[in-house]
């Protein structure tokens, strides 16, 4: 109910666990449940031996790189819709909106947003954006050098980056302050024509609020 045609289910069941795995991109893909060896560790130590095995997914790449997306629930999902795009597959799960790339690396367009992330979600008030170095909508004009993991919203902007990075935001004019995990930061530069602020950020997790 509510998975669109097209959109393949599978369904696997252990200690009395079901997952559903329903598979949104590549849209043709053939699945199979394929038995595994046990580790000698197993042979020795558990009995009686229960039988072990793995989902596999194939599909034709066509030369193009190979972007898998599953979406995996424990507990039955309906209203899925999924609609391949220019270098991307949009869609919603109860609601809720999805977009990921399937062109990783590039730009795209989706509406009013433009970036390069490999997924973003969003609510009203809110947007959680994987793996980018530009984002741009009606609200907010972000990039990096290098890919960013960030949540934006009103309390601030969440991020986590794997090394330090230099992030430039859109702001309409100079700010008051900026502050990098409750502690403000002297050394951010504001271009005026630009309209934009730079800032310098270590490695790792942090929260930036601008005033």
């Amino acid at each position: 109910e509510g998975i669109q045609a097209g959109q393949h289910v599978s369904t696997i069941t252990k200690e009395g666990v079901t997952m559903n795995v329903i598979h949104l991109s590549p849209e043709q893909v053939e699945t199979r449940a394929v038995e595994t060896p046990h580790y000698l560790k197993t042979l020795l130590n558990v009995k009686p031996l229960k039988r072990e095995g793995m989902l596999t997914v194939t599909a034709s790449t066509q030369g193009n790189p190979l972007v898998l997306a599953n979406l995996l629930s424990t507990t039955n999902v309906s209203e899925i819709t999924s609609k391949p795009g220019e270098g991307y597959v949009s869609g919603t799960v109860s609601g809720k909106n999805f977009v990921f790339s399937t062109r990783p690396g590039n730009s795209y367009r989706f509406g009013d947003i433009e970036t390069d992330a490999l997924a973003i979600t969003w609510l009203d008030d809110r947007y959680f954006v994987a793996m980018a170095t530009s984002f741009r909508n009606g609200t907010l004009l972000w990039s990096a050098d290098k890919p960013v993991t960030f949540e934006y919203s009103e309390d601030g902007f969440k991020y986590y980056c794997s090394t330090a990075c230099s992030m430039v935001m859109g702001f309409d004019k100079r700010p008051v302050s900026v502050a990098l995990n409750g502690k403000a930061i002297k050394t951010f530069t504001y271009d005026q024509n630009g309209k934009t602020i730079r800032v310098a950020v270590p490695g790792g997790e942090g929260t930036i609020v601008i005033q």
